[in-house]
């Protein structure tokens, strides 16, 4: 998504009650209302040896649904055993998507980091951390999810 005018733009002409945004900059305030994460949250995900100006997010399309965010933490910032802790800050944003007052499902968006090894970059094992810290969500029989994601897998 970046700061690409023509993605925010062809958002808006998706049939689509949510976008499920990888490699997300903050947005304008206006395309911020009603989006996972707030505009006060961080808007950067962690890297190896530092930090990226973008995020994932999940965007609502329509007024017909609300969404509500699962709060992630990450090993520094949780505080309780309870809370839902994700290897890597700003790489999975959570959503309960809600209409007429009821659950219909949990939204997940995923982006793998690149990570280097022998001059070569490579992302699996962000797709692996990710999917162990689906883990939480994966084990609630009663609730359907939907992710979608920039896994960053390459073949060969």
């Amino acid at each position: 998504m970046g700061r690409r005018r023509a993605a925010w733009a062809g958002l808006d002409d998706l049939d689509a009650d949510i976008g499920l945004l990888q490699e997300v900059a903050r947005p304008n305030e206006l395309r911020m209302l009603g989006m996972v994460p707030d505009a006060a949250d961080r808007w950067e995900t962690a890297l190896v040896g530092g930090r990226g100006p973008w995020r994932t997010a999940i965007a609502p399309l329509s007024d017909r649904v609300e969404l509500s965010p699962r709060v992630t933490a990450t090993f520094e910032t949780a505080t309780s055993a309870s809370d839902w802790v994700v290897s890597r800050d700003g790489s999975v944003t959570a959503a309960d998507v809600v209409n007429d007052g009821h659950r219909t499902c949990t939204a997940v968006s995923v982006c793998a980091a690149w990570e280097m090894a022998a001059h070569r970059g490579y992302a699996d094992a962000s797709a692996h951390r990710i999917l162990s810290d689906l883990s939480m969500l994966l084990g609630q029989r009663d609730n359907r999810l939907i992710m979608a994601g920039d896994w960053n897998l390459l073949r060969g």
